[in-house]
C-alpha cells in the first residue's frame, strides 16, 4: 500500500501562495521547525472524527490521511479543542497526550506552557 506525502503548506494552506505575507510567514514557520513526515498521520484529527460503540473508539474520515508529522494532528485537536470546547479540556488532552507520547523539549516547548 502507497501512503501519500505531500508539502505541508500547499497540502494544508493550498491558497497561502496568493497572500504573499501569510505564505511568508508558513515558510518561515516551516523551515524554524522541520517537518517530520515519517509517520501515518490523520490530517483532520478532532473530536468529531472519533466515534465510540461498546467502549470501543474507532478513528473515522482518514480522507487527508498522509505520511506526516504527528505534531500536526496533535497540534490540530489541541487548537479545536481550545477553540470549540473549552480551555479545560484541552489543557486535559495536552496533558495526556504528552505523557503517552514523547516530544523533545524544543518541540514541545509550545504546548507545555498554559
Amino acid at each position: 500500500m502507497q501512503i501519500p506525502k505531500y508539502d505541508f503548506i500547499d497540502y494544508f494552506f493550498p491558497e497561502a501562495r496568493e497572500h504573499a505575507d501569510l505564505n511568508q510567514a508558513l515558510i518561515s514557520l516551516v523551515e524554524q521547525t522541520p517537518m517530520k513526515q515519517e509517520c501515518i498521520i490523520h490530517g483532520d484529527f478532532h473530536i468529531g472524527n472519533i466515534v465510540e460503540e461498546k467502549e470501543r473508539f474507532t478513528v473515522i474520515d482518514w480522507t487527508n490521511g498522509q505520511l506526516g508529522d504527528p505534531r500536526y494532528d496533535f497540534s490540530w485537536s489541541l487548537i479545536l479543542l481550545k477553540i470549540h470546547i473549552s480551555e479545560r479540556y484541552a489543557d486535559v488532552f495536552r496533558s495526556a497526550y504528552l505523557l503517552e507520547h514523547f516530544m523533545e523539549q524544543e518541540e514541545g516547548k509550545e504546548f507545555n506552557r498554559k
